[in-house]
Protein backbone atom coordinates (compact mmCIF):
# COMPACT_ATOMS: atom_id res chain seq x y z
CA UNK A 1 0.00 0.00 0.00
CA UNK A 2 2.90 2.45 0.52
CA UNK A 3 3.57 2.89 -3.66
CA UNK A 4 -0.29 3.86 -3.74
CA UNK A 5 -0.13 6.47 -0.66
CA UNK A 6 3.49 7.89 -3.02
CA UNK A 7 1.06 7.72 -5.91
CA UNK A 8 -1.72 9.99 -4.20
CA UNK A 9 1.22 12.29 -3.14
CA UNK A 10 2.45 13.00 -6.65
CA UNK A 11 -1.48 13.22 -7.57
CA UNK A 12 -1.95 15.90 -4.88
CA UNK A 13 0.98 18.01 -6.09
CA UNK A 14 0.38 17.97 -9.61
CA UNK A 15 -3.36 18.67 -9.02
CA UNK A 16 -2.45 21.81 -6.94
CA UNK A 17 0.05 23.03 -9.50
CA UNK A 18 -2.27 23.83 -12.49
CA UNK A 19 -0.92 26.81 -14.22
CA UNK A 20 2.43 26.25 -13.26
CA UNK A 21 5.18 25.44 -15.81
CA UNK A 22 6.50 22.46 -15.95
CA UNK A 23 9.53 20.36 -17.64
CA UNK A 24 8.57 16.86 -18.51
CA UNK A 25 11.13 14.52 -19.82
CA UNK A 26 9.51 11.60 -21.65
CA UNK A 27 10.88 7.68 -21.34
CA UNK A 28 11.91 8.65 -25.19
CA UNK A 29 14.28 11.12 -24.41
CA UNK A 30 12.28 13.68 -25.57
CA UNK A 31 11.72 17.24 -23.05
CA UNK A 32 8.09 18.89 -23.10
CA UNK A 33 8.10 22.27 -21.37
CA UNK A 34 5.21 24.81 -20.89
CA UNK A 35 1.73 25.18 -18.59
CA UNK A 36 -0.50 22.66 -16.97
CA UNK A 37 -3.70 22.67 -18.10
CA UNK A 38 -5.56 19.74 -17.44
CA UNK A 39 -4.61 16.60 -15.30
CA UNK A 40 -6.59 13.67 -14.81
CA UNK A 41 -5.59 10.56 -11.83
CA UNK A 42 -3.53 8.56 -14.53
CA UNK A 43 -1.48 11.80 -14.58
CA UNK A 44 -1.95 11.99 -17.93
CA UNK A 45 -1.34 16.22 -18.27
CA UNK A 46 -2.15 18.32 -21.22
CA UNK A 47 0.40 20.80 -21.45
CA UNK A 48 -0.44 24.49 -23.44
CA UNK A 49 2.53 26.67 -25.13
CA UNK A 50 4.45 23.31 -25.28
CA UNK A 51 8.08 23.27 -26.66
CA UNK A 52 9.12 20.07 -27.70
CA UNK A 53 13.31 20.09 -27.67
CA UNK A 54 14.66 16.75 -28.88
CA UNK A 55 16.46 13.87 -27.55
CA UNK A 56 19.77 15.47 -29.23
CA UNK A 57 18.97 18.76 -28.02
CA UNK A 58 19.13 20.13 -31.79
CA UNK A 59 15.71 20.57 -32.78
CA UNK A 60 13.00 22.17 -31.27
CA UNK A 61 9.09 22.28 -31.87
CA UNK A 62 6.36 24.73 -30.04
CA UNK A 63 2.47 23.56 -30.44
CA UNK A 64 -0.22 25.03 -28.80
CA UNK A 65 -0.89 22.10 -27.22
CA UNK A 66 0.21 18.69 -26.26
CA UNK A 67 -0.87 15.59 -24.39
CA UNK A 68 1.70 13.74 -22.17
CA UNK A 69 0.19 10.38 -21.03
CA UNK A 70 1.05 9.62 -17.53
CA UNK A 71 3.19 6.52 -18.45
CA UNK A 72 5.93 7.67 -20.41
CA UNK A 73 7.17 10.43 -17.81
CA UNK A 74 10.23 10.01 -16.53
CA UNK A 75 11.33 13.00 -14.89
CA UNK A 76 8.83 15.96 -14.09
CA UNK A 77 9.95 19.40 -12.72
CA UNK A 78 7.71 21.71 -11.60
CA UNK A 79 8.48 25.69 -11.47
Amino acid sequence: MKNGGNFLQLEYIFKNTKGSFVLIELNQGIFCNGKIERIDEFLNICISDAILTSKSGFFFKKVERFYVRGKNIKIARIT
